[in-house]
């Protein structure tokens, strides 16, 4: 998976460091295969079920609460293929945080995706994105969690890419 944190992320995050931004929690998906890059400001195309409110926490991957994580599920309302996913800071319009690709997901009506964001803060080296997404059953779906038949499928995919500075780079003081 191919994922970017935009030009408008980084100002994102120094917004809200500065108490001037709302929190991106909103997650929003697509068609589009392009790969990603930083002056993106939109999902290439973005399929027609509204954005989800995703649930954000801090947890700690090295350090106590260095990680940033995003947790949404979104449910398909047709038939459709989903390639891209994004992070945005409004449920319409907004400003993206993060977009990324991923392997073609073909679903049926009520199948959805259940997406994992991490965003690591670290001072030993470069921070990381990593987005885990699966396969997930509708949640009116009467397979139970615990049942041997759920839909439920692991791709286990946990990609990284750096942000920032690279670990042979040294930000220069002034």
């Amino acid at each position: 998976m191919a994922i970017v944190l935009t030009n408008a992320g980084t100002a994102i995050i120094a917004g809200r460091m500065k108490g001037t931004s709302d929190e991106p929690v909103y997650v929003g998906w697509g068609t589009g295969a392009n790969a990603p890059l930083a002056t993106d400001t939109a999902l290439q195309t973005e399929s027609a079920e509204t954005r989800v409110a995703g649930t954000s926490e801090r947890v700690t991957t090295s350090q106590t609460n260095d990680t940033w994580r995003l947790t949404a599920a979104i449910i398909s309302e047709s038939v459709q293929t989903i390639t891209e996913v994004g992070v945005f800071d409004a449920i319409l319009g907004g400003n993206m945080l993060l977009r990324g690709t991923h392997t073609a997901t073909a679903l049926i009506v009520d199948e959805g995706i259940e997406y994992i964001f991490d965003i690591l803060f670290s001072t030993s080296g470069p921070s990381s994105i990593s987005v885990s997404p699966s396969r997930s059953a509708s949640p009116s779906s009467s397979a139970s969690p615990s049942s041997s038949s759920s839909p439920s499928v692991s791709p286990s995919v946990s990609p990284s890419a750096s942000v920032g500075p690279s670990s042979s780079e040294s930000p220069s003081a002034s």
